[in-house]
């Protein structure tokens, strides 16, 4: 069973990133996909995932406390995958960054995603990094290019992060706008030969 967490500041696009893969994997791999999310504070998103859990069928689990997520991660171990929607919070509340790593602590996650939007400014996107830090993720995830003409915050938070870039998003429809990180795309989008 593959774990895979999603962190992010609130409106970066964790959710819909999540059901895009979900519907990836369960629709063209044909793997057996739970959901998991420790999101209580947004109003809405546990309603969101589970309407795109009940459309894929694929199990929505609610994490309230640390404990909750230990048991609920044991009880997806015969399936492929499971992908885990964080809590957002705002990069100044280091109390959060706490609550989230005490979710995470564990569970032995394989890929811890950071989430960022192509829209927020470099030095935004920078703090943003250097408080998540503490949770360790490895791999970025950049959204919403289609909301931006200007992608230089995607190499800057690659050097920051020093992380791979896994996937960018161009778009809200599920499960379409999102792809592989192509480095020569993003090249294209960087040198302005190419648009989103």
């Amino acid at each position: 069973c593959r774990i895979v967490v999603f962190i992010g500041p609130t409106g970066v696009g964790k959710t819909t990133t999540i059901a895009k893969l979900a519907a990836k994997f369960v629709l063209y791999a044909n793997k057996k996909v739970g959901l998991i999310t420790t999101d209580t504070f947004k109003v809405g998103s546990i309603e969101q995932l589970k309407m795109y859990g009940d459309l894929l069928e694929a199990p929505v689990k609610v994490a309230h406390r640390a404990e909750d997520m230990r048991q609920i991660v044991d009880n997806f171990k015969n399936y492929d995958l499971v992908l885990i929607d964080t809590m957002g919070f705002s990069p100044n509340n280091k109390m959060q960054v706490k609550q989230v790593k005490g979710f995470l602590d564990g569970i032995d996650p394989s890929e811890i995603h950071m989430v960022i939007s192509a829209a927020t400014k470099t030095v935004d996107t920078e703090e943003m990094l250097k408080t998540y830090r503490e949770l360790n993720y490895n791999k970025l995830i950049v959204t919403k290019l289609d909301e931006t003409r200007t992608h230089g915050v995607i190499l800057n938070a690659k050097k920051v992060s020093n992380c791979s870039l896994s996937y960018v998003t161009t778009g809200q429809n599920v499960p379409d706008d999102i792809e592989i990180a192509s480095s020569n795309k993003i090249a294209d989008l960087l040198l302005g030969r190419k648009e989103v």
